[in-house]
């Protein structure tokens, strides 16, 4: 039954989330076009591909560790987007050029909470 429960909140926090946050496809779209019709704006186009593959990736990743935790871990919805997010934030610490703004902080304080 678990396993149902899974596959049901999955498709529907995939249709909610890109529900949600297809306004900035939307606008993604139209960029697009305004960049393509402007020739000093066409070189512009490329960056708009990280951001329709994050969304292609990403909400279907971000819905699935949400619904993992809410089926498995018997967590709420609020609950289990913390756990998701704490999930991303480690993950994309470890990656090179970004992965220091993900980071957890460390206290330069030694065991006698000296500086």
């Amino acid at each position: 039954m678990k396993g149902i429960e899974y596959l049901i909140l999955r498709i529907g926090l995939v249709l909610f989330l890109w529900l949600l946050t297809s306004p900035v496809v939307l606008v993604a779209i139209l960029l697009g076009h305004y960049f393509e019709s402007h020739e000093e704006y066409k070189n512009l186009q490329w960056t708009l591909l990280p951001l329709v593959f994050f969304y292609i990736i990403g909400v279907p990743w971000y819905a699935n560790k949400t619904a993992q935790y809410m089926a498995f871990d018997k967590r709420n919805f609020f609950d289990a987007r913390k756990c998701v997010d704490s999930d991303l934030k480690l993950r994309l610490a470890f990656l090179p050029l970004i992965g220091h703004w993900f980071a957890p902080k460390v206290d330069k304080k030694d065991d006698d909470g000296n500086a």
